[in-house]
C-alpha cells in the first residue's frame, strides 16, 4: 500500500514536467524555423537578434543568446497581446507606468529628489545657457514652453498625479527671468482654457497633443514672437485649414496595451493653404528636394496611423522652404515631439523652417544650422530640460 501510494507521489511531478519538456522543445524548434523578427510595434523597440558565437568571450555570447531567446519567442506578439486583455479584464488602473482611466491613458508624471533632482537642475542650468549662447550671437532666440498631457488633462483627481509639472514650469519662468531670451509660456496659456477645450486638444491614448492643440500652440507662440518685435503679426486662420482624417488611430500610450484601447479623439490635421511653393528637404545642406509625404504627412489616405504618420517624421535635421510664406524669415527650431504637429503650420509662416531634433543622431555642425537664422526657437515642454540640445548648441 505504501509502495504504491510513493510510486504515484513520484509519477505525480514527472506527468507535469514531461508536457513542459515537449512543450520547450517544440517552442525551440519553431523559434529557428520561424524568420526572426526585427521590430515589436506592440513595444516599439527594435528585437535583439541571433547573436554570433565567440568563444573568447562567451558571456557576451550567452547574455546574446538570452537576449536572442526572449525577444524572438514564437508568437510573441500574441502573447503579449493576450497578456494586456488580461491586465484590462481585470481592470487594472495603473500597470506598467501608465494608468487607466475609462478611455484615457495617462503616463504618470513623478517629482524628482536626491541626486536625480540634482541632475535635472543642472540640466535646467546648461539648458538656460545655451539658449543665451544663442541669444549671443545677435539672434533673437525664444523658448516655446509647452504644456504636457498631464498637466492640462485630469479625468480621476485621486488616480491623475502629477506633482511635478507646475514645479518645473514656475522654475523656467525664473530661471529666465531677465533673460534675452524670450519666453513664450505656452503651458501657462493653455491652462486658462476650459477644461473641454483642453481635452479636445489631447490625443486620449498618447502622450501627444493633436492638431488643435498644436495650433493653439502655435497661435500662441507667433502672438508672443510678433509682441516682442520678432516677426510681424499673422492671422494663421488665414494661412492653414484644419481636418479630421478618416483613419484608425494608434497612441504611443495605447501601444502598451496591444492597441486593445481604441482612440476616442478624431485625428486633427492643420495644413498650409497653399502648398504650392513648398519645397523639403531631408538635411540642412541638400540640395535635392523630396515629397512632402517623406517628412510631413505621409500617413495620409492609410488607414491607420499614429504620431509620427500623421504629423511629421523624426530626423536629426530637415528644412522646409516656402516661397509664398507670410514672412521672409529663416527660423531655426530646436524641439521635442510634440513640435511635430507643428511643422506644417509654422512652414506656412515661414519662408524656411530648419528643424533640429538631436535625439537620433549628431546633425550638422550648429554653427552652419544657425547661420543667417532670422530667430531660434526652442520648442520643449515644460517637464524635458533637453540635455542633448543643449549639449549640441553648447559644443560639448
Amino acid at each position: 500500500m505504501d509502495t504504491k501510494r510513493s510510486e504515484k507521489s513520484t509519477k505525480a511531478p514527472l506527468l507535469a514536467i514531461i508536457p513542459f519538456f515537449f512543450a520547450l522543445i517544440f517552442f525551440a524548434a519553431w523559434s529557428f524555423v520561424d524568420a526572426d523578427n526585427e521590430y515589436s510595434e506592440a513595444e516599439a523597440r527594435y528585437l535583439a537578434q541571433r547573436p554570433n558565437i565567440n568563444f573568447e568571450h562567451l558571456d557576451w555570447t550567452i547574455s546574446g543568446l538570452e537576449d536572442y531567446a526572449v525577444d524572438q519567442f514564437p508568437a510573441r506578439s500574441q502573447f503579449l497581446k493576450a497578456y494586456s486583455r488580461l491586465e484590462l479584464l481585470q481592470h487594472k488602473t495603473f500597470t506598467r507606468d501608465v494608468f487607466v482611466e475609462g478611455d484615457w491613458i495617462f503616463s504618470r508624471t513623478y517629482a524628482m529628489t536626491g541626486k536625480g533632482l540634482e541632475a535635472f537642475e543642472n540640466d535646467r542650468r546648461e539648458f538656460v545657457t545655451a539658449t543665451e549662447s544663442v541669444a549671443a550671437r545677435g539672434i533673437p532666440t525664444v523658448f516655446a514652453m509647452l504644456p504636457v498631457k498631464n498637466y492640462l488633462v485630469e479625468i480621476e483627481p485621486s488616480l491623475h498625479v502629477d506633482d511635478a509639472s507646475e514645479a518645473n514650469r514656475q522654475k523656467y519662468l525664473a530661471a529666465f527671468d531677465g533673460s534675452s531670451v524670450l519666453v513664450s509660456d505656452i503651458a501657462g496659456a493653455m491652462a486658462e482654457q476650459d477644461e473641454a477645450t483642453r481635452m479636445s486638444q489631447w490625443y486620449a491614448t498618447d502622450f501627444h497633443w493633436n492638431g488643435d492643440g498644436a495650433y493653439a500652440a502655435a497661435e500662441q507662440l507667433l502672438s508672443d514672437m510678433a509682441d516682442a518685435g520678432i516677426m510681424p503679426s499673422v492671422e494663421l486662420s488665414d494661412l492653414v485649414e484644419r481636418s479630421e482624417w478618416d483613419a484608425e488611430y494608434h497612441g504611443d500610450l495605447s501601444r502598451r496595451f496591444s492597441y486593445l484601447i481604441p482612440e476616442t479623439q478624431p485625428v486633427v490635421v492643420y495644413a498650409p493653404k497653399d502648398v504650392s511653393g513648398m519645397r523639403y528637404y531631408k538635411s540642412l545642406d541638400s540640395s535635392e528636394s523630396v515629397e512632402r509625404s517623406k517628412i510631413v504627412a505621409a500617413g495620409e489616405g492609410e488607414p491607420v496611423v499614429d504620431y509620427g504618420s500623421a504629423y511629421t517624421l523624426n530626423f536629426a535635421c530637415y528644412r522646409v522652404e516656402n516661397a509664398n510664406a507670410a514672412g521672409d524669415m529663416r527660423v531655426v527650431v530646436f524641439k521635442d515631439s510634440l513640435e511635430n504637429a507643428m511643422t506644417d503650420i509654422l512652414s506656412a509662416v515661414f519662408s524656411e523652417l530648419v528643424v533640429v531634433d538631436v535625439r537620433f543622431e549628431q546633425p550638422a555642425d550648429v554653427d552652419a544650422i544657425l547661420a543667417d537664422a532670422d530667430a531660434a526657437v526652442f520648442i520643449f515642454h515644460q517637464n524635458n530640460n533637453a540635455p542633448d540640445t543643449s549639449k549640441f548648441v553648447l559644443g560639448k
